[in-house]
C-alpha cells in the first residue's frame, strides 16, 4: 500500500502499478535451498513478493520418480503461528519438466516465515521447511494515466450524484405538467449543497483513513541496518545502528551462525582483487571488534552477515578507507583471505583457480553466459598438483565450503553455502529442525547431503540465482589441513529476454 495522487487515495488500492524499489539483502532477495525432504532430495527456489500481502513463487525440483503430490504452505517461523500452519496448496507439475513443480502462495503478514514443502510418493512422506523473510521492499505507485482516468470518473460520479439529489428534491413529487416553483428550486439547491458536503466529508474521511494505512505500511517497508566502520587504536570497530522499521529487533539478539555472531566480508574496491572472510567479536549492543589483518592502502566495501533471534537475516554494508598500508595481525581460526586477478582482467572463461601447494579448484560447468533469475547449480572440483581429485578436504565451519557472489558495482552481495542462501541459524528454527532436534537428531546434517561426517568429496556445488545481469565475481572458501583458502571465478550473467 502506498500514497496515491489526491483525491484518489481512498479509491485505488486495486489499481496500484509501477514500483519504487528499496534495497534489501544487498540486492538479492530470492531464496535458494538444496537438501532433503525426508527421503526426497530437493532443490527449492522461492521468490518472495516485493509487497505484503503478496504472492511468493515457489519452485521445487526433485530427481525422484514416483511422486504422488507436493504441497506447499507458508507460515511464521517463530511464535504461536509456527505451531498452526494453514491448509497447504498443491504444487503443479510442469508439462515440460516432470521433475519440476511450481506453486504460488500468499504471504499475508510481515516477519520471519517458513515455506514448508511436503512430498508424498513411493518412498512415503517427507517434509522440509525453508526460512524466508516476509517483508515489503517496494512502494507501489499509481500509473499517472490511470490516475487521470479515475479522477475524471470520480468527477462524473460526483456531478451525477449531486445532480440526481437536486432533481429528486425539486421534481420527485411535482405533479405532471407543472414547473417547479421558487420554493422547490431553493430546496433543490440546499439538497445539492448538502449532498456535495456529504460527499466531500466521505472523501476527507477516506483520505484520512488512507493516510493512516499508508503511514503504517511505510513503517513496515524494510529499512536495512546501517553500519559504521573505522579503525581505532589498531582495531576495526563496527557499529550497527537501528533504523526506523516497524519490525526492527534490538541489537543484542543475534544468533550464532556457524559458531559466529557475525560473518564479515571485506572486499577491496573497485578491482575486487582481495577479500577477507572475518569473524568480529561482539562487545556490546550492536558493536563488534576485530583485530584487522594487514590491509593495503585503498578503498574497501564491508558486508556483515547477522541473524536475529527471530531467524531474520540482515547484511548491513559499510565503506572503509585505508589511507596507508595497515600492518595488522596474522589470520587465525576461521578467518580467511583470498587474492584474485583484478576485475579489469575479468575472465569468465577462466575455469581454474590456483590454491596453495600446487592444488587448484576447477569449475565443472560450461563457461558460457548465464541467465539472471534462474536457479543455477555451480559445481567445482578440488584437484591436487597431478590433477587428481583430492581426499583431504575438511569442513570449513561445518560446511563443505562457503561462497560469496559479488556484482562488479557491489550492488549485489550474497553469502551462499552448498545448501543454498539460507543461514543455518534460521534453518535451525524451522518446524522440521526443531522436531528433529527434540528427538536427538542432528537436523542440519540430516537436511544437507553435502556433509557426511568429516570425510568430504572433492566436488562441491552451490545453488544460486543471479538477481540481474552483469559481471559477477565468486569467491569460495574451503579448508585443508586446518587452513582455509580461497578460490575465485568470474561469471558473465545476462538478463533474461522479456
Amino acid at each position: 500500500m502506498a500514497p496515491a495522487s489526491a483525491p484518489l487515495k481512498f479509491a485505488c488500492i486495486a489499481f496500484l502499478l509501477g514500483a519504487f524499489t528499496l534495497q534489501a539483502h544487498v540486492g538479492s532477495p530470492d531464496v535458494f535451498f538444496e537438501g532433503n525432504a525426508g527421503p526426497y532430495p530437493v532443490a527449492i527456489a522461492i521468490r518472495p513478493p516485493n509487497v505484503i500481502p503478496g504472492i511468493a513463487e515457489v519452485e521445487v525440483r526433485t530427481p525422484m520418480e514416483g511422486i504422488a503430490s507436493i504441497h506447499v504452505v507458508p507460515f511464521p517461523l517463530v511464535g504461536v503461528g509456527s505451531k498452526y500452519p494453514p491448509t497447504a496448496d498443491t504444487a503443479k507439475r510442469s508439462n515440460v519438466d516432470p521433475h519440476l513443480y511450481t506453486s504460488a502462495v500468499w504471504l499475508m503478514a510481515f516477519g520471519s516465515y517458513q515455506v514448508r514443502v511436503e512430498i508424498d510418493g513411493v518412498q512415503g512422506h517427507g517434509a522440509i521447511s525453508v526460512p524466508i523473510p516476509s517483508i515489503a521492499r517496494e512502494i507501489k505507485q499509481m500509473n499517472p494515466g490511470l490516475g487521470w482516468i479515475l479522477a475524471l470518473l470520480m468527477l462524473l460520479i460526483f456531478a451525477g450524484a449531486v445532480s440526481i439529489a437536486g432533481a429528486a428534491a425539486r421534481e420527485s413529487t411535482l405533479p405532471e405538467g407543472e414547473s417547479p416553483n421558487s420554493a422547490r428550486r431553493r430546496r433543490s439547491r440546499l439538497v445539492m449543497a448538502a449532498t456535495a458536503f456529504g460527499i466531500f466529508a466521505v472523501l476527507a474521511l477516506g483520505n484520512w483513513w488512507w493516510g493512516v494505512e499508508a503511514s503504517n505500511y511505510r513503517a513496515h517497508i524494510y529499512k536495512p541496518l546501517t553500519m559504521g566502520a573505522e579503525i581505532e587504536k589498531g582495531l576495526l570497530h563496527l557499529r550497527l545502528t537501528e533504523t526506523k522499521w516497524a519490525l526492527r529487533a534490538n541489537l543484542n539478539d543475534f544468533l550464532p551462525d556457524h559458531g559466529h555472531l557475525m560473518h564479515l566480508f571485506v572486499v577491496r574496491m573497485p578491482e575486487l582483487d582481495r577479500i577477507w572472510h572475518l569473524h568480529p567479536d561482539f562487545v556490546g549492543s550492536g558493536e563488534f571488534v576485530q583485530a584487522p589483518p594487514s590491509l593495503p592502502a585503498g578503498r574497501y566495501k564491508l558486508f556483515a552477515d547477522v541473524v536475529h533471534a527471530s531467524g531474520f537475516p540482515e547484511t548491513p554494508v559499510a565503506d572503509l578507507e585505508v589511507p596507508t598500508d595497515l600492518h595488522g595481525m596474522p589470520l587465525a581460526g576461521d578467518d580467511a583471505e583470498g587474492i584474485s586477478p583484478p576485475l579489469s582482467a575479468f575472465a569468465p572463461q577462466r575455469a581454474v583457480s590456483p590454491l596453495r601447494d600446487g592444488y587448484k579448484m576447477v569449475r565443472l560447468n560450461a563457461a558460457g553466459p548465464l541467465l539472471a533469475k534462474q536457479m543455477q547449480h555451480l559445481a567445482f572440483e578440488v584437484q591436487d598438483s597431478s590433477g587428481h581429485p583430492v581426499t583431504d578436504l575438511e569442513p570449513y565451519m561445518g560446511m563443505a565450503g562457503h561462497a560469496e557472489f559479488l556484482l562488479a558495482d557491489a550492488s549485489v552481495f550474497a553469502h551462499v553455502h552448498p545448501s543454498g542462501t539460507v543461514p543455518m541459524a534460521a534453518l535451525g528454527l524451522t518446524t522440521e529442525s526443531k522436531s528433529m532436534e527434540s528427538k536427538g537428531i542432528a537436523a542440519h546434517h540430516q537436511s544437507m547431503p553435502h556433509m557426511q561426517g568429516n570425510s568430504l568429496p572433492a566436488q562441491l556445488s552451490f545453488p544460486f540465482g543471479f538477481p540481474k545481469g552483469g559481471r559477477y565475481r565468486m569467491f569460495i572458501q574451503i579448508q585443508r589441513a586446518g587452513l582455509p583458502e580461497t578460490a575465485c571465478f568470474d561469471f558473465d550473467v545476462r538478463d533474461r529476454l522479456q
